[in-house]
C-alpha cells in the first residue's frame, strides 16, 4: 500500500572531507609507465596521480548556485531606506 505521503530525499550537504579516495580502471601498459613516471620523480603512484589531475584541471572554475556569496543581499534582508 502507497502512502499518502511519499518521503523526499534533502539534498545531499557539501562534504567536510578534504579528501576522498577514487578508484579507476587502467590496462596494463598505461599502469606500467604510470609507476615508472612516478618512480622516476621519487612519488608514489598516488601523488604521481594527483599531480597529474591537479594539472590537467588546473583552470576549470565550478561554480556551486546553492551557496549564497557572503558579500550578496537577499532583497527580503535588506533595509528599505527609500520607504523611511
Amino acid at each position: 500500500m502507497a502512502s499518502a505521503n511519499p518521503r523526499r530525499r534533502t539534498p545531499a550537504g557539501a562534504t567536510a572531507r578534504k579528501s576522498v579516495k577514487a578508484s579507476i580502471l587502467v590496462d596494463v601498459e598505461l599502469h606500467a609507465r604510470w609507476s615508472a613516471a612516478a618512480s622516476l620523480r621519487g612519488m608514489d603512484r598516488s601523488a604521481f596521480a594527483v599531480e597529474a589531475l591537479r594539472t590537467a584541471c588546473k583552470g576549470i572554475i565550478i561554480i556551486d548556485k546553492s551557496r549564497k556569496p557572503a558579500d550578496e543581499v537577499v532583497p527580503s534582508e535588506s533595509d528599505d531606506r527609500t520607504a523611511a
